[in-house]
């Protein structure tokens, strides 16, 4: 089943803001979440689960300087308002203040005023408002003492600048100026209710302390699981180291074939243009023999081609040097002819 609207917590507020969805608008599906067993049963404390930003109202902070005027303008106005409802002045001076105690309620953790409100409202069923208004001063009178600058800043912010009365008998006084109760009798409660809160309050108090053991007892368990935990965490991280240096002793590993590998590969490419090289030497010293024989061939075919013009050649210059040989010795001849052809002729 769904739902419009869902509201956690059934205290005061939760409920009231639920009857206010519910009422303002119908039809609207409303789902209040309470971590007790019953309505308004929670008391707000340290460890309700609210986040809040403080506990403790640093002199000068601005938590301090929202409840001291928050204070001055609430006392101031709210004689105003009930003498007459219509001053707008003295109801926006009360708005005013009332927003300022609400900043600061909603900034910092609730204690015994805000405990006992709700441990009366919420066992007896009184009204909210009023119930903080009758416990209020008895609260105040109690911590005082224990917080005497509060208590001057408080004085001083009811009384003014020089205010010397005690602001619990202060607020106490103010309320029976205003008409607002000033008794829980007044309330609806009787005496007898007096035992039965007490019985509440014990068995809320047996029940935190159970709690508080069975919390220990839950820490203790959780302490060990922790240490568990940690042992884990240790053995693994341990196992961790020696898995990466495992992985980083077979990554120098794989390195190092990946080396040997690539220079393995390196050296057979070098064999093989090696051996493509002398294949090519040898193709080229079988070319050149190839060509050795056809010039050799060839050369063989041109001796052929020129004994032949050799040998005339040789006839040539045979027949030259007979031809000379012959022709000198004519001349030689003609020459003796005619030698003795003079020495004939010549006279005695």
């Amino acid at each position: 089943m769904s739902h419009d609207v869902i509201i956690v917590g059934g205290g005061i507020v939760g409920l009231s803001t639920a009857m206010a969805v519910a009422t303002t608008m119908p039809g609207t599906r409303v789902l209040v979440v309470e971590k007790e067993n019953r309505w308004a049963a929670h008391q707000t404390g340290r460890n309700s689960g609210v986040i809040h930003s403080g506990v403790y109202y640093r002199p000068g902070s601005l938590k301090a300087t929202y409840a001291r005027e928050g204070a001055r303008a609430l006392v101031a106005a709210l004689p105003a308002v009930v003498a007459d409802g219509a001053d707008l002045d003295a109801r926006s001076e009360a708005q005013y203040g009332a927003w300022l105690c609400g900043a600061v309620l909603g900034a910092t953790t609730m204690s015994l005023h805000h405990k006992l409100c709700h441990a009366l409202g919420g066992a007896l069923d009184l009204p909210h408002a009023a119930t903080h208004t009758v416990v209020l001063p008895h609260a105040l009178a109690y911590n005082l003492p224990a917080a005497p600058r509060a208590a001057a800043a408080l004085a001083r912010a009811l009384d003014g600048e020089g205010g010397s009365r005690d602001p619990a008998r202060e607020l106490w006084e103010l309320a029976g100026r205003l008409g607002a109760p000033r008794s829980l009798r007044e309330l609806g409660m009787v005496e007898a209710d007096v035992a039965r809160i007490r019985a509440e309050a014990e068995a809320a108090e047996e029940k935190l302390r159970t709690a508080e053991e069975e919390r220990g007892r839950v820490d203790d368990i959780l302490a060990r699981e922790e240490a568990e935990f940690r042992e884990i965490e240790q053995e693994r991280e341990r196992l961790s180291s020696q898995h990466a240096e495992t992985r980083i002793e077979a990554a120098r590993s794989r390195t190092a074939f990946d080396l040997a590998r690539r220079e393995i590969d390196r050296l057979r490419q070098s064999a093989d243009e090696a051996e493509r090289d002398i294949q090519s030497r040898d193709e080229e010293a079988a070319e050149t023999e190839r060509r050795i024989g056809e010039a050799t061939a060839l050369c063989a075919l041109r001796e052929e081609e020129l004994a032949e013009p050799k040998a005339w050649a040789t006839k040539y210059e045979s027949a030259k040097s007979t031809a000379r040989h012959t022709a000198a010795k004519r001349a030689v001849e003609d020459a003796y002819a005619e030698l003795e052809a003079f020495e004939a002729s010549a006279p005695a």
